[in-house]
């Protein structure tokens, strides 16, 4: 083999070498794969009845679901999303006022991205909620009941400190003393009721569940 020869031999070798060492190539291809583990396991773990395993998933990489925004439950898009929330809350002043307002709101949240983003929180807000599981008559379910009591205390827990925040956050930008929120569940109407003139806007379609006040610098 020539001098020349050699030398594109050579210069061929050190293009097709990787740039990135072994070590680094493995992190970045478990970062990936950890990445792809929490998309999968987003919708799962989000959408009720949801996967126990994706749910404990989920509460380990919180944070880094949070600043992703990676916390897409799909089932909003689903043929039947079912029912739902927004956040219809009053705050109060010092000097008696009180101002209202509910999130999402169509006129304040735009565009229409952000209002999505919004209707997201509450969304998330609503899903911590469960009611508590009845107390079964036969003494073989009572580990299964313990079970399912505990993970109810845990999301109750969350749902408060979630909807804590969301208060706060309204006091701060308000300036207010006090805010109460009211979570109201907007139920669907059957595509045969909407054909027949029905209106979504109804006011019995419309369920209020858990209430939460919260006052500057102090506890609900």
């Amino acid at each position: 083999m020539g001098k020349k020869n050699r030398k594109k031999y050579a210069e061929k070798q050190s293009i097709s070498k990787p740039t990135l060492g072994r070590g680094l190539r493995i992190g970045i291809s478990l970062l990936l794969l950890a990445h792809l583990v929490i998309v999968i396991a987003t919708p799962a773990g989000m959408v009720m009845p949801g996967s126990r395993l994706a749910r404990w998933i989920l509460r380990g990489a919180a944070p880094y679901v949070q600043a992703g925004n990676v916390s897409h439950g799909y089932a909003f898009f689903a043929p039947d999303p079912g029912p739902g929330h927004i956040i219809e809350y009053e705050l109060r002043f010092d000097d008696g006022r009180k101002e209202r307002g509910t999130i999402p709101d169509s006129n304040q949240h735009w565009p229409r991205l952000r209002y999505h983003r919004h209707f997201m929180l509450t969304e998330q807000l609503a899903s911590l909620w469960e009611d508590e599981p009845p107390r079964p008559e036969n003494p073989r379910f009572a580990m299964a009941w313990q079970q399912d009591h505990q993970r109810c205390e845990r999301q109750r827990n969350e749902f408060t400190r979630r909807a804590n925040s969301y208060g706060r956050q309204l006091l701060q930008r308000s300036g207010a003393s006090a805010v109460e929120m009211n979570l109201i569940r907007h139920h669907l109407i059957t595509p045969e009721e909407f054909l027949s003139g029905r209106s979504l806007r109804e006011r019995e379609l419309y369920e209020t569940g858990e209430i939460i006040t919260v006052h500057a610098g102090g506890q609900p």
